[in-house]
């Protein structure tokens, strides 16, 4: 039987500019996403399980653990089951982007431990060559 990951997106001002890529395994799910953006577009999401998610192209998008939060510009992060996540981006542009959504099982034994007691991941800040022309979704 696959993994579903079993995630809540309430999103507006995005449109696929082609359909998502898909590889399920035994307690894993990965979504490559391209799409394009509107100016002021966002989404809240939530998910049962854990997942990682990995920007391409350079770009960092602003995420808020909270629905007025100040903003983080993420190129990567690791967002843990239940947790609620917000995004804003201010410019119109297009992106790209990976989920990889894995089980609480599975992560629990890859990491040794319950996957509750990892702490998410949403940095502040990169430090990386900006490539010209790019929707950097921020400063």
């Amino acid at each position: 039987m696959s993994f579903h990951p079993r995630m809540m997106a309430a999103i507006h001002g995005f449109t696929p500019l082609s359909d998502s890529s898909t590889f399920t395994a035994d307690g894993l799910a990965v979504d490559c996403w391209h799409v394009r953006n509107s100016a002021h577009a966002g989404g809240h999401y939530v998910s049962r399980h854990p997942r990682f998610v990995i920007m391409r192209d350079g770009y960092r998008i602003p995420l808020s653990e909270t629905r007025d939060g100040d903003l983080q510009h993420c190129a990567a992060c690791f967002v843990p089951a239940g947790m609620e996540v917000w995004s804003k981006i201010a410019q119109p542009g297009t992106l790209r982007h990976m989920d990889i959504h894995v089980s609480q099982d599975r992560l629990h034994g890859l990491m040794g431990r319950p996957p509750e007691t990892i702490a998410p991941i949403l940095p502040a800040r990169f430090t990386h060559h900006q490539p010209s022309g790019s929707n950097a979704g921020g400063p």
